[in-house]
């Protein structure tokens, strides 16, 4: 048995050690879509394998904010001031190379709130698009999802975000 592991552990060491792996780190802002948040921004952490020459996979994490926005009127209409709402997202990462420098990328995967009276835990989805401007940054268009359970019912927070990742 002891055989066996250790030859798969090698295997395993070997695979990774023949693809090609990357580290690359993302920031954006955006604008909240349902929630009515004054504006957002992410942070992004990825470690991607290359599976093929069009496609990698791999694993992410970071923070997406929701700022709070503060009380206010308008006219004589009262707005509530909001819950600021940070979720530490954990998701499986991938990148499909469409064209040259063209990418379809989708992220799904568990969001942890933190910090927060009203959401629980719940699925994270974020499909994005990016279009590369030098061999290590893009420009990433994308829209990220957490269905969250919450006090009252469950609840979706999301955002349309623009940003630039780094390949390090």
């Amino acid at each position: 048995m002891k055989k066996i592991t250790l030859c798969l552990v090698f295997a395993i060491v070997g695979f990774i050690n023949l693809n090609a792996q990357e580290f690359r780190l993302g920031v954006s802002g955006g604008v909240p879509l349902s929630v009515s948040n004054e504006y957002s921004a992410a942070l992004d952490i990825s470690y991607l394998l290359n599976i093929t020459d069009k496609f990698d996979v791999g694993l992410t994490t970071g923070l997406s904010y929701w700022f709070k926005r503060p009380e206010f009127y308008s006219g004589s209409v009262k707005f509530l001031e909001t819950e600021e709402i940070p979720l530490i997202p954990i998701a499986l990462t991938t990148r499909f190379n469409v064209f040259k420098s063209f990418d379809l990328g989708l992220d799904l995967g568990y969001a942890i709130p933190m910090e927060s009276e009203m959401y629980q835990s719940g699925f994270y989805f974020a499909p994005k698009v990016q279009y590369g401007i030098s061999k290590s940054t893009d420009i990433v268009l994308g829209y990220r999802a957490a269905k969250l359970e919450s006090d009252l019912n469950n609840s979706t927070v999301d955002m349309l975000t623009l940003g630039i990742e780094f390949k390090l």
